[in-house]
């Protein structure tokens, strides 16, 4: 059996993900760990499935990452992989203070469980607003609602991103005394030297619209890609889409259906975006729902105007109500294009807001 830790040493912090795909969430975490051993506190990432291009950035910036149950393709497999971890995260989990579900879904019943075993204190995050949650995920969105009803009150803390996701998760039953806001931050010093990098000369002198994120039904992607369509027609531009993800072969047909081929394009998974996001004239977000997203603070930190649709408070009080960017109602690509065109018509303008909204991202 491990030890327990001493009161002589560091506190000791587990972090637990899912695994370690591209998202906002797994790289938030990431970003935790350097600024939680600056402050005298021991922080390491445990993935419940070990999978996800994040484990390369993790090893470079030499982290402690412990890997969970196979990547087995299949939805027996999948369990399999899980069951798996959560045995691992239970005997490993003795070594630490805290436990942290970095995620929502899955996560946090393993680290509960993990937790009660250990008998060790846990804490979950909360990304996103946990209706648009559970809808997107239907039956099994319906399942992880009864589960929160009945196990997240076992949580010593419950953080959220916004006061608004905060509150659903209160409407679902979880004591409002365990419950804390906590915006998401990130490491500006990190992200201008990542912004630094130098790019290739662009093949024209065309604006780049970009947006960055996983390929996924909620971002909201082949909304911009038909707003891009619409909007190129009256000012030429390029988007660049940066991520991966299950929706991918279905936006490169709409990519192709569109005859969109020659001026927007899926970039992949970039392992440093930020010169591409700083080069960008405008950063778009196109999601149907969100928390606090990281893509809009890391563009606005580096002067990149932004357009976004109203799909969450947390969007809504990082842009001021539209005072540092344009808001547009989700799931309409000609309010998108509208937004899209006027920022591109009025760059000098646009430029000189998002260096404002800037330093007060900072």
């Amino acid at each position: 059996m491990a030890a327990s830790p001493s009161a002589g040493d560091n506190r000791r912090v587990l972090i637990v993900l899912p695994n370690l795909n591209p998202g906002g969430a797994e790289r938030l975490n990431l970003d935790l760990v350097e600024p939680l051993r600056s402050h005298g506190i021991d922080a390491d990432i445990f993935c419940l499935v070990d999978t996800g291009i994040l484990r390369e950035e993790a090893e470079e910036r030499q982290f402690r990452l412990f890997r969970g149950g196979p990547d087995v393709p299949g939805i027996p497999g999948r369990v399999r992989g899980y069951l798996i971890g959560a045995a691992r995260l239970a005997r490993i989990g003795r070594r630490y203070d805290v436990l942290v579900a970095g995620m929502e879904a899955i996560t946090p019943f393993a680290v509960l469980a993990a937790a009660a075993l250990s008998r060790r204190p846990a804490v979950s995050q909360l990304h996103c607003m946990p209706r648009a949650l559970y809808e997107q995920l239907g039956a099994k969105g319906r399942v992880f609602s009864v589960l929160t009803r009945l196990f997240y009150r076992r949580f010593k803390w419950n953080t959220a991103v916004t006061d608004a996701a905060g509150e659903e998760l209160a409407g679902l039953g979880v004591p409002r005394s365990t419950i804390r806001t906590v915006p998401n931050g990130i490491d500006f010093a990190r992200i201008e030297q990542l912004a630094a990098e130098e790019l290739p000369n662009p093949d024209d002198d065309l604006p780049l619209v970009v947006a960055a994120g996983r390929l996924a039904p909620e971002k909201g992607y082949e909304v911009l890609i038909e707003a891009h369509g619409l909007a190129r027609a009256r000012v030429p531009h390029r988007l660049m889409i940066f991520g991966q993800g299950p929706e991918r072969e279905r936006l490169e047909a709409l990519i192709h259906e569109l005859r969109l081929e020659d001026t927007a394009s899926l970039a992949g998974y970039v392992l440093n975006h930020y010169p591409w996001m700083r080069r960008a004239s405008l950063l778009c977000l196109s999601s149907y729902h969100e928390g606090m997203p990281l893509v809009l603070i890391e563009a606005l930190s580096l002067g990149t105007p932004v357009v976004a649709t109203r799909c969450s408070e947390g969007v809504a009080e990082l842009l001021r109500e539209g005072e540092l960017g344009a808001l547009v109602e989700p799931g309409s690509p000609h309010a998108l294009a509208e937004g899209i065109a006027a920022h591109l018509e009025r760059p000098e303008e646009m430029r000189a807001r998002a260096v404002r909204a800037g330093d007060s991202a900072r």
